[in-house]
């Protein structure tokens, strides 16, 4: 039977075109006015805005023009670009979603926290600014984009330079995943979900039932389905309406039944969350 399977390229399709990303004048002003973007950084961010709108119009072959102005971009990335870093009083959130938003209200809860401590410990209050997350979305699209068109192994490079500079980015260890699975290295894509799965992180938290999910599905080309089947439900226990998982833990059925193995093929329906399928 048909049946989905992991979030790989579109993950992008949902993360980086489905959300409202930041309008690039009002975010502009907002984030040199805080000092939180560098001038090459704001340029780096104005391509990112021109291929969003221009995929918007003609989808992933819009990334695919603007592959080398991207690269450079990437290749311009500081050594470290957390989601999440303190300069001193200040906590900045590379927010671009609105599961960043989510964690932007976890960030601000912990700030106020930390403000009334400091208050009463004599210090100067805690703020939090958010600002786009411009190295980590270019390292998306453009492992996105290859994955798309199935270069899974040129997809692995700007995946694995992005969590480089930005290892608390669960979105880029699920695509890293998806290309893995394609190359037929499972083991490794398991190995980059329990990485990711052990960091004490807010953002990734928010994140464990889409990781969990694809660890379960590396497990299965793994043969060890009793442990994807165990992930693969508690995924459902934190996000109940996912097909993916009940799509997965259908096939581990039949595979207990003597089924054949299906191939991994990948589908990117538009602005929303793959349903990537098994070719029979």
């Amino acid at each position: 039977m048909r049946h989905a399977i992991i979030a790989v390229c579109a993950t992008a399709a949902a993360m980086l075109f489905a959300m409202a990303p930041f309008d690039a004048t009002e975010a502009r002003q907002r984030h040199e006015t805080a000092q939180t973007m560098t001038p090459a950084e704001a340029e780096d961010w104005d391509v990112v805005q021109s291929t969003f709108t221009d995929f918007s119009r003609r989808g992933f072959a819009a990334i695919g023009q603007r592959v080398p102005q991207l690269e450079a971009a990437l290749a311009r990335a500081p050594a470290s670009y957390p989601i999440q870093e303190s300069r001193g009083n200040t906590i900045l959130l590379r927010a671009d979603d609105h599961v960043a938003e989510l964690t932007l209200a976890a960030v601000l809860g912990a700030a106020a926290q930390s403000t009334d401590g400091a208050r009463r410990n004599g210090a100067g209050s805690v703020s939090v600014v958010a600002s786009p997350n411009v190295y980590g979305t270019i390292a998306m699209m453009l492992g996105s984009y290859f994955n798309e068109i199935g270069e899974h192994g040129r997809a692995l490079v700007p995946l694995e330079r992005g969590l480089a500079i930005q290892p608390d980015n669960p979105l880029l260890v699920v695509e890293r995943g998806g290309a893995l699975i394609k190359l037929k290295r499972p083991a490794d894509a398991v190995a980059g979900y329990d990485a990711a799965l052990a960091v004490e992180d807010i953002y990734m938290e928010l994140q464990r039932g889409k990781l969990l999910r694809n660890r379960g599905i590396a497990l299965i080309d793994l043969e060890r389905l009793d442990e994807a089947e165990a992930n693969l439900r508690e995924s459902l226990a934190l996000e109940p309406d996912n097909e993916v998982a009940k799509s997965e833990l259908e096939y581990i059925a039949e595979l207990r039944t003597g089924a054949a193995r299906n191939e991994v093929q990948l589908t990117t329906p538009n602005h929303v969350e793959p349903m990537p399928e098994r070719k029979k």
